[in-house]
């Protein structure tokens, strides 16, 4: 049975978001892992070439982008990577230190087992990489862990709307440590203070949880300011 012209529309437009949704991750790695450098020009036409898909997903995927800073508009020309300012890592590491520690307090005084269940889970994946032998292919593996690991903290606070606000200012401040990372050797010392933030957690110890968090995030975006500025 053939679908109605109702039916193809909610298809085609379900199946443009899906396209628009995969481009924007794709993009979006690219940016983070520097594949694509501050102040490169992202013509549509281009990416539509690159990546062999139509205008419309590309424009969609770029508003988004431009949204959580990333890329910035260029008049008629199309967008261009956003530069690494220092006062950008600034402000998103103060966003960061005031949202997600406002979400962990909330998920630790009413996460469920599932969330409990799932920050242990997250910690496992990420403890068992930092605790093995380093290969060229493991940093690529660390960050989606240790994206997975602090977005699983902030995870049972009841609120999405606040956990989309961090994972803006989240990306904002990986983009300028993933830079850092590979720049620099791995410091073992954030490794520890994902475990204490961790025990802390599953302790429901909120008020050292908290500290815990803050005082990590903030001393990974002063190494970042001591080493790449």
């Amino acid at each position: 049975m053939r679908a109605g012209p109702r039916r193809r529309s909610v298809l085609t437009k379900n199946t443009r978001r899906s396209l628009a949704n995969d481009l924007t991750d794709r993009l979006r790695d690219d940016i983070l892992t520097g594949r694509k450098t501050p102040g490169d020009y992202l013509r549509l036409q281009n990416i539509a070439d690159e990546f062999e898909v139509s205008l419309s997903p590309i424009r969609e995927s770029l508003s988004v982008l431009a949204y959580e800073g990333l890329v910035s508009p260029v008049g008629q020309r199309g967008y261009k990577v956003a530069p690494l300012l220092r006062e950008d890592l600034v402000d998103a590491t103060k966003a960061r230190v005031a949202l997600e520690t406002l979400c962990l307090r909330a998920s630790i005084e009413q996460g469920d087992d599932d969330w409990e269940s799932e920050v242990v889970a997250s910690f496992w994946k990420l403890n068992k990489l930092e605790t093995s032998t380093w290969t060229d292919s493991t940093l690529a593996e660390w960050e989606k862990h240790h994206h997975k690991f602090h977005e699983s903290l902030i995870g049972g606070c009841g609120s999405p709307m606040l956990i989309e606000f961090c994972g803006i200012a989240r990306r904002v401040t990986d983009r300028f440590r993933r830079i850092c990372v590979r720049e620099n050797d791995p410091d073992r010392s954030v490794w520890n203070e994902h475990e204490t933030i961790f025990r802390l957690t599953i302790a429901r110890r909120a008020d050292e949880a908290v500290a815990a968090l803050a005082t990590h995030v903030s001393r990974t975006s002063e190494r970042i300011l001591a080493t790449s500025f």
